[in-house]
């Protein structure tokens, strides 16, 4: 047997026999889609040392767990997600509870879960969520006080249930829809429906279930002993907002449409969390979720804070970064960003370029606009040649070939060259200012040898032309006259033919006799044209 599995099953066997003396707790690694998984591992580990502070538990951690199951065959750490899944690992390490727990997001705000799964019933016992906006570390912040609530909650459940099991009754909820949470008498209990709650106190019984912005009510009378069956018919459940501001008139907006404007009360909010917008021009808008209630009236009251409006341009460029009083405002541009009355203090940064600031005061309800002209903190340069391709040189650092456009230079007083082969150098002084270009356009001269190489080439290009010229026209002119005497020849052949034809009622052989002769005179006399056209053109390329 390998040492690792022989420590793992001498751990699980320890367990085993000393779980008489107290309870033990395995933690589960926290996960999340959204965060590292080292950062997930720091969680987990922050929440164990939470976890040894509560009395009467042995703790088993993280790491413990991973390295016990790592040899366990069929077993997906990281896959589970339900409690039937958990009481096996539990089952698997030998512990009473698992502690396991995620992290999620919903838009900028992050929401953790933290639950105890009791490994005999394969039920979640307790749960304890906590949702923050903007930073995970006011998050983290919580977990102490989210672990205590965790096992407080395991805590009253128990005295309610077991305290009071001399006076006690069952009671079966289920709900249309289901999946829906439970209160009795307000205390909200564990499971959804359908569920079997246990050990009731005797009596009359208010009944409530939720889910999302259902909701639904029913009055029950439970006897000693007693089983009672309630299904309830949930529907959209209302209650009342009323909203107060300092100064009144503000718009009040709910889920994104217009209920009215302050002082006002609002009647039939579906009940839930609604995200209830507060807006009037000149103050910062206000944004909070509002649990409603069913058949109770919330009330708001909010003082709205004075704001003045920047709207901020950087033409040409899109990627400016906007900082409006220490905060990152946009990119490129920003319109009506709200800012806090008294100093405003706006920035305009982008790398390779000046920082561009603008300091003022602004009053509630102000609008100022502003345009940020960016100064780069160097200059370019373009740089063109004729013929193109020739090197560029400042400082003989070698920039590029020809043409070389918009390439960007610390600002300095250089000597600017330009090489190319068979071209005769140029060498001139060149000042680059910050925030400008300068534009060169050179053209460039040959040298003699160049000169000389090219008029060579295009005299034995001529000589060449030459000899070409005369052989064609000497080739065309003797072969147009050898045609034209081979021509000659057949009229000579086809004349005799005609004369030998004696009788002269065969008339269409004559005609076409004589056609053929009068058609290869025709093509006799081409030849000798062509040839003597043709040794023209020989005797007149002589000398040329």
């Amino acid at each position: 047997m390998k040492p690792k599995i022989l420590l793992s099953l001498t751990f699980l066997l320890l367990l085993v026999f000393t779980s008489h003396a107290q309870k033990s707790i395995a933690v589960m690694n926290i996960q999340s889609a959204r965060l590292d998984p080292e950062d997930c591992v720091a969680i987990t580990n922050y929440m164990t040392t939470e976890l040894y502070e509560i009395p009467g538990y042995r703790v088993i951690s993280w790491n413990d767990v991973s390295q016990m199951l790592e040899h366990q065959s069929g077993m997906q750490l990281l896959g589970c997600e339900d409690e039937v899944c958990f009481s096996e690992i539990g089952g698997a390490l030998g512990v009473d509870y698992i502690i396991s727990g995620d992290i999620g997001a919903l838009g900028d705000s992050f929401i953790m879960t933290i639950r105890q799964i009791d490994i005999v019933r394969a039920e979640t016992v307790s749960r304890v969520s906590r949702r923050v906006t903007g930073d995970i570390g006011l998050l983290i912040d919580e977990l102490p006080a989210m672990v205590r609530e965790l096992f407080r909650t395991e805590t009253a459940q128990k005295t309610q249930t077991g305290d009071r099991a001399d006076g006690s009754g069952i009671i079966y909820v289920q709900s249309i829809p289901s999946g829906a949470s439970v209160e009795i008498d307000g205390q909200l209990m564990q499971g959804v429906t359908p569920v079997t709650l246990r050990d009731i106190p005797t009596g009359e019984r208010r009944i409530i279930v939720r889910k999302g912005n259902y909701y639904g009510t029913e009055m029950v009378t439970l006897a000693p002993d007693a089983i009672e069956r309630i299904n309830v018919e949930m529907d959209h459940g209302t209650g009342t907002l009323r909203v107060f501001t300092n100064p009144s008139d503000v718009i009040v907006r709910i889920a994104g449409a217009a209920r009215g404007s302050t002082p006002c009360v609002i009647e039939n909010v579906s009940v839930g969390l609604q995200n209830v917008e507060l807006v009037r021009d000149g103050y910062f808008d206000y944004e909070k979720e509002v649990e409603i209630s069913m058949d109770k009236t919330v009330e708001l009251d909010v003082e709205m804070r004075p704001a003045g409006f920047v709207s901020v341009t950087v033409p040409g460029h899109r990627d400016a970064r906007i900082i409006i009083n220490g905060t990152t405002a946009g990119l490129g541009s920003v319109r009506d960003y709200p800012v806090e009355v008294g100093e405003c203090v706006v920035t305009v940064e982008k790398p390779d370029f000046e920082l561009w600031k603008n300091t003022g005061t602004i009053q509630a309800g102000d609008k100022i606009s502003m345009t940020a002209e960016l100064v780069s903190v160097f200059g370019a340069v373009n740089i063109e040649s004729k013929p193109q391709g020739a090197d560029v040189y400042l400082n003989d650092n070698h920039l590029g070939k020809t043409p070389l456009l918009n390439e960007r230079i610390v600002p300095d007083n250089y000597t600017l060259s330009l090489k190319m082969q068979h071209y005769q150098s140029v060498t001139e002084s060149l000042s680059i200012a910050r925030n400008a270009t300068v534009t060169r356009n050179i053209e460039l001269n040959k040298t003699e040898e160049f000169i000389q190489y090219l008029s060579q080439k295009k005299e034995a290009r001529s000589r060449r032309w030459q000899w070409i010229r005369r052989i064609t026209f000497s080739s065309v002119s003797i072969g147009a006259a050898v045609a034209g005497v081979l021509t000659d020849k057949n009229v000579e052949s086809l004349y005799r033919e005609y004369s030998a034809i004696s009788d002269y009622d065969q008339q269409d052989k004559l005609d076409s006799k004589w056609s053929d002769i009068e058609e290869n005179l025709k093509m006799r006399n081409l030849f000798y044209i062509i040839s003597g056209v043709s040794g023209t053109g020989f005797l007149i390329s002589i000398p040329f």
